[in-house]
């Protein structure tokens, strides 16, 4: 599964869908935020999307602000990345 989300990073940076900024900036954050989080952060939702059902990461898990993923797409008024974690159990009653 860890090689279909690289394979699937792969594609998305040879289509110029992800750019170097971005693969920079998840460096970055790689070691502070769960793959989840970051991806929604980075609103890269093919990718936050596979992670979801592929890996069946937690929707609701925390980053170290105890922010959930659904938090932080709010945060950004990123209305893809609220529906994609709503759709997937993404809860809306969690408090940070």
């Amino acid at each position: 599964m860890k090689n279909n989300i690289l394979n699937e990073i792969k594609r998305g940076i040879e289509d110029n869908r992800i750019t170097q900024a971005i693969v920079n900036a998840a460096l970055d954050e790689f070691d502070k935020m769960s793959p989840l989080l970051l991806a929604i952060k980075l609103k890269v939702h093919d990718i936050a999307r596979l992670i979801i059902t592929e890996v069946k990461a937690d929707p609701d898990a925390r980053d170290k602000n105890e922010n959930t993923a659904l938090h932080i797409a709010a945060y950004n008024e990123d209305l893809h990345g609220i529906l994609l974690l709503m759709l997937n159990k993404g809860n809306i009653n969690k408090k940070n």
